[in-house]
């Protein structure tokens, strides 16, 4: 699995605590079935309901999530492990409290916590379990289920997303012009994952299906399970009868 990262603009800030308490971290890390920007301009994200449960609860085979400031594993606010971070699972979100550390780096965050300086959120995970649907002509992928590897404080949300599905295939692809990859990969997605296909998404897949085999190896399973989910994928099937059962489909 590969380890993505994802910044919201979720308000974070330094929490009103009782005197003499220390001083804390609180906010929403991720917050649920909220559309994500576009991303490589096919498709969408969006965190599900209870798609962090399993972390907390250590069943990804991980018994700490740390709470960093602006990705730096250097710079370690809290973690659950310790006790100086807190998360939880709320109806809408997921939701944390963190304890910084006496340290530099710690009194200067919640300095600028508190002015107003830094207040975006941004989290790092890899997928468990994901499922795609249909909205408004966009691929969105639902998150049900991740392992949560941090959480960070930060002033400029990160962003990194794993080249996923046909991209990583074709990310460094001479045949396919960059300002088409979106399109095909769209195109693709719909196809392996049984969406419902518009006539140009059928067209980007006629137009490269000989470049799709060729790239593919898991290709005509795809195209076995979507003509005949009951059929038997017949692994040994050559680029020819891989094309005629692209042209039976489309």
């Amino acid at each position: 699995m590969l380890y993505d990262i994802r910044g919201t603009m979720n308000r974070m800030k330094s929490a009103e605590v009782g005197e003499g308490e220390k001083k804390k971290i609180a906010g929403d890390f991720i917050v649920y079935d909220s559309l994500s920007e576009p991303i490589y301009d096919w498709y969408k994200e969006e965190m599900k309901p209870g798609a962090s449960k399993r972390s907390l609860k250590g069943e990804h085979g991980r018994d700490d999530i740390a709470g960093l400031f602006d990705h730096q594993s250097g710079k370690v606010l809290g973690s659950t492990r310790a006790g100086t971070m807190k998360l939880k699972e709320t109806k809408t979100s997921l939701y944390g409290e963190i304890e910084p550390p006496d340290t530099s780096y710690g009194r200067d965050l919640m300095v600028s916590l508190e002015r107003g300086d830094i207040s975006s959120a941004s989290f790092g995970f890899m997928y468990v379990t994901t499922k795609w649907r249909l909205e408004d002509n966009w691929d969105v992928l639902e998150v049900h289920d991740m392992d949560l590897i941090e959480v960070t404080v930060c002033k400029f949300p990160a962003y990194r997303a794993t080249q996923i599905g046909i991209r990583s295939h074709l990310v460094n692809c001479k045949d396919v012009e960059q300002e088409a990859l979106p399109a095909l990969c769209r195109a693709y997605n719909r196809l392996e994952n049984n969406l419902d296909m518009t006539q140009d998404d059928k067209s980007n897949i006629l137009q490269y299906r000989t470049l799709l085999t060729r790239l593919l190896p898991e290709a005509s399973d795809t195209v076995l399970r979507r003509l005949n989910k009951s059929a038997k994928v017949e692994r040994n099937m050559t680029p020819a009868m891989t094309l005629d059962y692209i042209d039976v489909l489309l």
